[in-house]
């Protein structure tokens, strides 16, 4: 029977460097789909305030007719 003994802090380092490039890439992903979030909620926001503008027109069309 062999055993091998691994301290506690070799391995926790082992684990962190391992772990590092899973670390970069969620952040990577976590800013590109914020940055995504945030175009969608600015175009919708434009959209909806256009939508409401010509609506405003026309009713005040509609009240000179």
């Amino acid at each position: 029977m062999l055993t091998v003994h691994v301290s506690e802090g070799f391995l926790k380092k082992a684990l962190t460097s391992q772990m590092e490039p899973v670390r970069t890439n969620v952040a990577t992903i976590e800013a590109e789909v914020k940055q995504k979030l945030q175009n969608v909620q600015e175009r919708v926001t434009r959209e909806v305030g256009e939508r409401v503008n010509q609506m405003s027109t026309e009713v005040q069309r509609f009240k000179g007719d």
